[in-house]
């Protein structure tokens, strides 16, 4: 694995690269995390209101809509399982990747 640590401007971009990957990753995790609680809290509250409307018999078009909204809550829950596991939380090129370029370039052209 080639080193580059003795040049500090080759170093600090790196570390730089690095940083930003990190912070990329953990602000994508937050907007995804805040997305996945407002649909829930909003699907949660059209199921309780769903709930709410079958305390007696109501017609087949109301019960039609509450089998869909729970129908619905459940789709939802899956569509977001996937997000998570679909989801990829790097950005290229790969720290790895850069730091081959690093031993191989000089800082100028990498920075550039």
């Amino acid at each position: 694995m080639p080193n580059f640590t003795s040049d500090p401007e080759k170093t600090a971009l790196f570390l730089a690269e690095a940083r930003w990957q990190r912070d990329d990753q953990n602000r994508r995790v937050s907007a995804l995390n805040r997305k996945l609680v407002t649909t829930f809290t909003l699907n949660v509250a059209v199921v309780v209101a769903s709930l709410r409307l079958t305390a007696g018999p109501l017609p087949l078009a109301v019960d039609c809509l509450f089998y869909s909204t729970i129908f619905l809550f459940v789709i939802g829950v899956l569509v977001a399982a996937r997000a998570y596991a679909v989801a990829t939380w790097y950005r290229r090129p790969d720290l790895e990747r850069l730091r081959t370029h690093l031993a191989v370039y000089d800082s100028s052209t990498m920075a550039a």
